[in-house]
């Protein structure tokens, strides 16, 4: 949508980067502004399955990102490497995070399943790393009943 208001105070032009997380890497993106093909540059990165769409457009400006291919979200098959990334690097104590491992590792279930009954598992003192794990894996603030 194009900004309304008194637009005498921010840039002509600004520098516009969106990130589009947990897509596969087969999907094809393009962008229009007012209706028209632009230019945009696309890096995508493999450690956190982001793709970032880089462009210049006014705030007056009606940007389209389109995403496209036969299957366009991930089926996250490396979810167990990135949940056992996430605890690593994760301030807590070590034996709710040897918990949480363990229960992951002892089922072989959907996404869904993992994040619910980690929720469970874990009780109210370590909701901030289930639900960090829970964002980083689907980026879905309010699925699971936060």
């Amino acid at each position: 949508e194009k900004a309304e208001g008194d637009l005498s105070q921010i840039p002509e032009k600004r520098n516009w980067t969106v990130h589009l997380r947990g897509f596969y890497k087969e999907i094809k993106v393009s962008l229009t502004i007012n209706g028209n093909p632009a230019e945009y540059n696309v890096v995508r990165c493999a450690e956190t399955n982001t793709l970032s769409v880089t462009f210049t457009a006014s705030v007056e400006d009606s940007c389209v990102i389109k995403i496209s291919g036969e299957e366009l979200i991930n089926d996250n098959s490396d979810v167990l490497n990135r949940i056992l990334k996430i605890l690593q690097l994760a301030e807590e104590k070590s034996t709710t995070k040897n918990r949480l491992w363990e229960f992951v590792n002892s089922h072989d279930d959907t996404l869904h399943y993992y994040i619910t009954r980690m929720y469970h598992e874990c009780g109210s003192s370590s909701l901030d790393l289930v639900g960090s794990i829970k964002e980083l894996l689907t980026l879905d603030h309010g699925e699971y009943g936060e």
